[in-house]
C-alpha cells in the first residue's frame, strides 16, 4: 500500500465562469432559433439541444456549430474532443473570445491534467501565466489575484498527477461473472490489494472511491486523524484524507493506483433529539451508516471499466469489453453534465430528466419544481398512508421530510413501460429536492431501484453512453 497525502482540490467548476453563457448570447441574439439552441446547451438540456440542432444546423455559422460540437462532446465526456474544440476557438476566433480567453485556458489546463498530458498542460500553463502578466483586458486586482491563486493551486495538482502513479486498467480473460447481493444497493465482493471486501457501485459519486477512516483502519490503512484536512464535500466541510490503492480487482478487471478518499464526519449531529434518545431508532441509524462505511466505488472507475452488465435473473455482474448488443447501440440516451450522469424517462407522458444515481436506493424522486410545472398531469394519491421519510447522504441527514405520492404513475423508458413499485415497496416521492441534493437537479433523481425494474439484464454502457435492457 502506497499512502500519500494529496491536496484535495475544490470543485474546479466553481472557480471560473462559463463564458459562453453570455458571450455567445450577445453575439447572436438576433437569431431566435440559434439563440434558443445556445440557451439549451448552456442549461445542459442535451435532448432538446439535439432535437433543435437537427432542425436548424444548416443555418448555423461555423463558430455556432463549433460551440454545439464542444457542448456535445462535454455531454459525452469525450475530453480529447472537448480540448480540440476549445483549441479551435482559441486559434480561429481570438477576436470573438476577447477577454474570456482565460476561461478557455483554465478549462484546457484541467482537461490536460485529467488526460495526463504533460506537454499540452505545460503549454497552457505558460499561456495562462503570460496572459495574467500582460492582463490585456485590465482584470481588476481582486479577480487577478483569484486567477493567480487558481493557476498556482492547479499547477501544484498538475504536477502531482503528472509525477504520481498512473491510473491504469487491465482486463483478464473473461471469466465467471461476479455475484451481486440482492438488496437496495449494487454490492459485490472486490479485492483491495488482494484482500476481499464488500464494495458498492455508485454512479452518483464523482470521485474514484470513498470509505470511512474507521473502515480504512480495519483494512490496514494507517491514517492518523491529525493528518486529515477539512475540505468541502457536497457543500459540507468534512475531514478528508486521500491515499492511493495499489490495486482493486473487480471480477475480470484490475485497476491500479486508484485514489481513495477517506472521510470522517459524524452525520448523527443532524439528527433531532427524538431520534438520538431512542435506542431502537439509533440502532437502525447505526446499521445504515455501517452499511455505507466500506468502499464506495464512483463514476470515474465505472467509466474506466466502460461497460457494466447486470444480470438480475442470476444476481451477477460482468464487464464486457466489446459491444455485445449491436442492434441496441443507437443514439446515446444518457449524458454527462457538471460531474453527474443523467437520462430521460417519461412520467405520465411528460419528459423527465433525472440524475442516474445507483447510490440512491429509491426508485424515482420527483423534484417539486417539476411537479408544479406538470401538476395537471400528475394526480396525487390521497388515500395511501405515508410513512415518515428520512434521507441520508455521506455528508448529512434529513428527518421527516414532507412529501407526496403520485397516483398510479405511468413510467416509460426507451419506449417501454417500467413496473412502478407500490407505496409499500419504494414509492415514487415528490418533495423539494433543491435544499437537499448537492448536485444539479433537472427534474429529479432516478435511483438503483429503477435499474432493477428495467429488465432481467441491464447494460450500462459508458463507452457509448447508453442504458439498455438486454433481456
Amino acid at each position: 500500500m502506497k499512502t500519500q497525502y494529496i491536496k484535495t482540490m475544490n470543485n474546479w467548476k466553481c472557480l471560473y465562469i462559463i463564458f459562453f453563457a453570455f458571450v455567445f448570447l450577445s453575439a447572436y441574439g438576433q437569431n431566435e432559433k440559434s439563440q434558443m439552441l445556445l440557451n439549451l446547451l448552456n442549461e445542459g438540456r442535451y435532448f432538446e439541444s439535439k432535437e433543435l440542432y437537427q432542425e436548424i444546423h444548416n443555418t448555423l455559422d461555423y463558430d455556432e456549430d463549433l460551440y454545439y460540437k464542444y457542448r456535445m462532446h462535454l455531454f459525452m465526456n469525450r475530453k480529447d474532443s472537448v480540448a480540440f474544440c476549445l483549441e479551435q476557438l482559441l486559434e480561429y476566433y481570438p477576436e470573438f473570445i476577447g477577454n474570456q480567453a482565460i476561461n478557455i485556458y483554465a478549462e484546457l489546463f484541467i482537461l490536460y491534467t485529467d488526460l495526463v498530458n504533460r506537454q499540452q498542460g505545460m503549454r497552457i500553463y505558460e499561456l495562462m501565466k503570460e496572459y495574467l502578466d500582460d492582463n490585456p483586458y485590465d482584470i481588476n486586482e481582486r479577480e487577478l489575484g483569484l486567477w493567480r491563486n487558481f493557476v498556482t493551486e492547479r499547477f501544484a495538482y498538475f504536477n502531482q498527477v503528472i509525477n504520481g502513479p498512473l491510473i491504469t486498467l487491465k482486463r483478464k480473460e473473461m471469466g465467471d461473472s461476479l455475484k451481486i447481493e440482492s438488496g437496495e444497493r449494487l454490492r459485490f465482493n472486490a479485492k483491495f490489494n488482494g484482500i476481499v471486501h464488500k464494495a458498492i457501485f455508485d454512479t452518483g459519486l464523482g470521485c474514484y472511491c470513498t470509505m470511512s477512516r474507521g473502515y480504512a483502519e480495519k483494512m490496514g490503512i494507517n491514517c492518523d486523524a491529525h493528518n486529515m484536512i477539512q475540505k468541502p464535500f457536497n457543500g459540507t466541510d468534512m475531514q478528508v484524507y486521500q491515499v492511493i490503492m495499489d490495486s482493486i480487482e473487480i471480477g475480470n478487471v484490475i485497476l491500479y493506483n486508484i485514489p481513495i478518499l477517506l472521510l470522517e464526519h459524524d452525520i448523527s449531529q443532524y439528527l433531532p433529539d427524538s431520534i438520538k434518545n431512542d435506542s431502537i431508532k439509533m440502532e437502525h441509524f447505526d446499521s445504515v451508516m455501517n452499511d455505507v462505511a466500506g468502499p464506495i466505488i464512483g463514476f470515474p472507475v465505472m467509466q474506466l471499466i466502460g461497460k457494466v452488465l447486470i444480470d438480475y435473473g442470476n444476481n451477477t455482474i460482468s464487464f464486457p469489453s466489446l459491444d455485445i448488443n449491436h442492434e441496441t447501440l443507437k443514439e446515446p440516451n444518457i449524458f454527462f453534465y457538471g460531474g453527474d450522469i443523467y437520462t430521460q424517462i417519461k412520467l405520465n407522458e411528460r419528459g423527465f430528466i433525472g440524475t442516474l444515481d445507483t447510490g440512491c436506493d429509491g426508485y424515482i424522486t420527483i423534484d417539486s419544481v417539476f411537479y408544479d410545472k406538470n401538476k395537471n398531469d400528475i394526480p396525487i394519491d390521497t388515500i395511501s398512508v405515508k410513512t415518515p421519510f428520512n434521507f441520508a447522504m455521506l455528508h448529512r441527514t434529513w428527518v421527516d421530510i414532507p412529501y407526496e405520492i403520485p397516483e398510479k404513475p405511468i413510467i416509460t423508458f426507451n419506449n417501454k413501460n417500467v413496473f412502478v413499485p407500490t407505496e409499500k415497496d419504494n414509492p415514487i416521492r415528490i418533495f423539494s429536492m433543491q435544499p437537499i441534493w448537492p448536485m444539479k437537479i433537472f427534474d429529479g433523481v432516478i435511483g438503483y431501484d429503477f435499474f432493477k425494474r428495467i429488465g432481467k439484464k441491464v447494460l450500462l454502457d459508458l463507452d457509448n453512453m447508453r442504458l439498455e435492457a438486454i433481456e
